[in-house]
């Protein structure tokens, strides 16, 4: 299920995020790239790999440009979803 958010699910913005998410250690450890929406998950929604599932090894959200433009707070929005952690 996609949830949508204010930043939009563009080519740009997926660009950005893979620069980003790939690199990021959580993404990375849990093999989240397996598991949808694979990206852009502060446009798409949380991973669909169950949260309690999810090793948290830090996170790569702050640095993203998509993050930066679109005023984003929180990250770990592979694990928390569009609102990111709160």
């Amino acid at each position: 299920m996609i949830i949508m958010s204010n930043v939009a699910d563009i080519e740009k913005n997926i660009e950005h995020c893979k620069k980003n998410c790939l690199t990021c250690p959580t993404y990375q450890y849990n093999k989240l790239g397996g598991t949808p929406p694979e990206l852009l998950f502060c446009a798409r929604g949380k991973s669909d790999k169950p949260v309690h599932e999810i090793k948290d090894e830090g996170c790569n959200c702050p640095a993203c440009p998509v993050f930066i433009e679109n005023d984003l707070s929180g990250g770990w929005f592979c694990m928390f979803g569009t609102k990111g952690r709160v």
